[in-house]
């Protein structure tokens, strides 16, 4: 199982030959700004104490750079607890499973981002929340006046205990809907970067696939070369697809890559 820690992430950055830098806030500010950051790596003094960083970085985005590292150490120092979660994909079988490790000062709008990598959904349409009879979402597409905007809700103002659910709807078409049931509450780690996917079975169905029904006669027709339709299916995938396979390596990476594009679309 691949973790992302501090020292995969020292790693990822060269910063072996630097131990005596890179704090959490250090490494998070590194993840979110990715490969905009040149090469090579120095030490610089950019906060009052060192931090290992990209030489050239510091002189053309020095701003940037203390901008971000503000907000991350104060989102870090914001968080009180992980929440675990199972998140399940309802009416599939076998079972499409992850589970999820979510700090809960996480708004709904950027859990929706979490389950869209470690799912591999693409984001192509719209999605809703619901917790204890109460319906979040996007309140730009919402003409009944009935959502609550899900990026002013975190997790802890849910008052989530043990046990309890998170319904996800994504898809009003295909119609895919998913639980999110909280398996336990922990202190965060010091050294392991958040969120994080630690488990999981078996990838979503394509984009557009039908639905349930739909995505079981893709399945039908892509395995069976005499069905009418293999060919067509095969074509219309596009790509291998194995209906087994699932790695939480790729779903890290996945996660790391859209939250780190997703704070560049907000800066």
């Amino acid at each position: 199982m691949a973790t992302v820690t501090r020292d995969s992430l020292m790693r990822e950055y060269g910063f072996e030959q630097h131990k005596g830098y890179g704090t959490p806030a250090h490494l998070e500010v590194l993840r979110r700004l990715g490969p905009s950051v040149p090469s090579p790596l120095v030490p610089a003094d950019i906060d009052g104490g060192p931090c290992a960083i990209k030489a050239g970085f510091v002189v053309n985005g020095t701003t940037r750079l203390r901008r971000e590292l503000s907000r991350v150490t104060s989102v870090m120092a914001r968080i009180r607890q992980i929440f675990e979660f199972r998140l399940s994909l309802e009416h599939v079988h076998p079972t499409v499973w992850r589970r999820i490790l979510v700090p809960d000062d996480c708004t709904l709008a950027r859990l929706h981002k979490i389950i869209q990598a470690v799912m591999n959904w693409q984001d192509y349409h719209l999605h809703e929340f619901t917790v204890q009879g109460q319906a979040y979402g996007d309140p730009e597409v919402d003409e009944e006046d009935r959502l609550v905007d899900d990026r002013r809700v975190r997790l802890r103002n849910l008052d989530l205990a043990i046990g309890d659910h998170v319904e996800y709807a994504y898809d009003f078409g295909d119609n895919w809907q998913h639980v999110l049931e909280l398996e336990d509450k922990m202190p965060p780690a010091a050294e392991v970067v958040y969120p994080l996917c630690v488990g999981g079975e078996r990838p979503a169905p394509p984009e557009d696939v039908g639905g349930v029904s739909g995505y079981e006669e893709f399945l039908e027709a892509l395995f069976d070369p005499r069905h009418e339709e293999h060919e067509h299916m095969k074509s219309w995938v596009g790509r291998p697809f194995d209906p087994d396979a699932f790695s939480v390596a790729e779903a890290n990476e996945r996660l790391r890559k859209r939250l780190r594009l997703a704070a560049r679309r907000a800066d």
